[in-house]
C-alpha cells in the first residue's frame, strides 16, 4: 500500500479543516495510506493543538523543515495570501506536490510564475476552489456541458457576507497583505465558478467602493486606513459571446455566507444558492407543457459524487465534503500520475481576472483578460 505523507503549513481555522478532510478522504482511498506527517505554524501552541487533535506525526514552527523533509509528498499551504508563492514554489522545487489556498497569489505575475514552476516540474497542483466539488454545482456543470440548457446567454454570480461590519483592522483590509478586498476574498470563488460553468472571460468592467475607510487595531486602539474594496460590481464578456454580472461584498446584513449563481440559456435556466447547498432551481423549456415551470431538484445519491457519502437524497452534504473530495482527487492524481483540477492554472486565471477587475474599477474602463 502506498503511503502519502501530508504536511500542512498553517494551523489556523482552515488548516484545521484541511487536516480533518484529509482524514476523511482516507475512507475513499482503500489502496492508499493517508498519513498526516507534519503540521507547521509559527504559533507553537496552535501547532501542538492541531497535532494532538488530528494525530500528526510531528509539528514544527519553521515551515522550511517541511520543505526539507524528503518523505513528505503533499504540502498544503494554508497561510496569508502574501506567503503563497514563496512556500509553494519552494515546495515544488523540493519535489513536493502542492495544494494551495485561494487566491493562488497576490499578483498576476506571481500566479503566472507559480503555474509555470508547477507545470515545468510536473508536480500535481491544486488550488482550493472547493465549490467545484459541491455535488449541486458539479451537476449544473454537467447540465451545461451536456447541452441541456442550450447555448448560454448570461450568468449572474454573487458572493455576499457581513463580517466587514466588525470595525477591527486585519490583514484583509490592506492591499499589500491581501492583494485586494471582497473581489479577492470572495470573488476568487465566484470567478472560478463562472469560468467553470460558462467558459473563459474575455473582458471586464467594474466599479468598487470602500465604504469603511478606517478600522482599529484591537491591541493598540490605533486607527489605520483601508485601501481595498468593501464591495465590487462587475460586468463580464465571455469569449463564447455570453455576458454576465458579478457582485461581491462583505457589508451585506443577513448574508453570513451567500454564494449564488444564476445561469440562463436558450433551452432553460438554473440557480445555485450556497444557503441551500443540495438543491438546484431548474427550468427546462417545454413550450407544449402548460404546467411547465421552475422546479426544485434535490441533489443526492444518484447525482455526481452521490456514491461517496452513502446518504439518501434529501439528507445533504456540506462544504467539508467538497474539500474532502478535492483531497481525494489530488491523492488519486498523484498515484495515477495525472493532472488534477482545479489546478494552479485555474488559480492563475482567477488572479488575472481579479487584477483586471481592480484595474477596470480604478480606471473606469473595460480591461481585456490576458490569453
Amino acid at each position: 500500500m502506498r503511503v502519502i505523507n501530508i504536511a500542512i503549513i498553517g494551523a489556523g481555522w482552515f488548516g484545521d479543516v484541511h487536516a480533518e478532510c484529509y482524514l476523511r478522504a482516507q475512507t475513499m482511498l482503500p489502496d492508499v495510506k493517508v498519513n498526516l506527517h507534519t503540521i507547521a505554524d509559527i504559533n507553537e501552541a496552535a501547532a501542538i493543538k492541531c497535532k494532538e487533535k488530528y494525530g500528526f506525526d510531528r509539528y514544527t514552527t519553521d515551515w522550511h523543515e517541511v520543505i526539507n523533509t524528503p518523505e513528505i509528498d503533499i504540502v498544503n499551504v494554508c497561510v496569508d495570501n502574501k506567503l503563497h508563492k514563496e512556500m509553494s514554489v519552494a515546495a515544488i522545487r523540493a519535489g513536493k506536490h502542492v495544494f494551495c489556498e485561494k487566491p493562488l497569489a497576490d499578483t498576476a505575475d506571481e500566479a503566472v510564475e507559480m503555474t509555470a514552476v508547477a507545470e515545468e516540474a510536473g508536480a500535481v497542483n491544486m488550488v482550493d476552489f472547493h465549490y467545484r466539488k459541491i455535488p449541486a454545482l458539479a451537476e449544473l456543470h454537467r447540465l451545461i456541458q451536456d447541452g441541456r440548457l442550450g447555448k448560454i446567454y448570461h450568468i449572474k454570480g454573487m458572493f455576499l457576507q457581513d463580517f466587514g461590519f466588525d470595525p477591527t483592522m486585519t490583514w484583509r483590509y490592506k492591499k499589500a497583505l491581501s492583494g485586494g478586498g471582497s473581489i479577492v476574498t470572495m470573488g476568487s470563488h465566484v470567478i472560478d465558478a463562472v469560468r467553470y460553468l460558462v467558459g473563459e472571460i474575455d473582458e471586464v468592467s467594474s466599479i468598487g467602493q470602500t465604504f469603511i475607510e478606517e478600522r482599529v487595531y484591537p491591541k493598540t486602539g490605533e486607527k489605520d486606513t483601508c485601501d481595498v474594496d468593501d464591495a465590487m460590481t462587475v460586468l463580464l464578456k465571455f469569449k463564447n459571446g455570453a455576458i454576465g454580472m458579478l457582485m461581491t461584498s462583505w457589508l451585506c446584513h443577513g448574508c453570513r455566507h451567500h454564494h449564488e449563481l444564476e445561469v440562463y440559456g436558450e433551452k432553460g435556466s438554473a440557480k445555485f444558492n450556497s444557503e441551500r447547498l443540495n438543491e438546484l432551481e431548474l427550468w427546462l423549456d417545454d413550450p407544449k407543457d402548460p404546467l411547465n415551470g421552475k422546479k426544485t431538484v434535490y441533489i443526492g445519491r444518484d447525482n455526481i459524487y452521490g456514491e461517496l457519502f452513502n446518504l439518501k437524497t434529501g439528507m445533504g452534504v456540506g462544504v467539508k465534503e467538497s474539500i474532502t473530495i478535492q483531497h481525494r482527487d489530488m491523492i488519486q492524481s498523484i498515484v495515477a500520475g495525472q493532472v488534477a483540477a482545479p489546478s494552479f492554472r485555474d488559480g492563475m486565471k482567477a488572479v488575472q481576472i481579479m487584477a483586471a477587475i481592480i484595474e477596470a474599477s480604478d480606471n473606469h474602463t473595460w480591461v481585456k483578460i490576458p490569453d
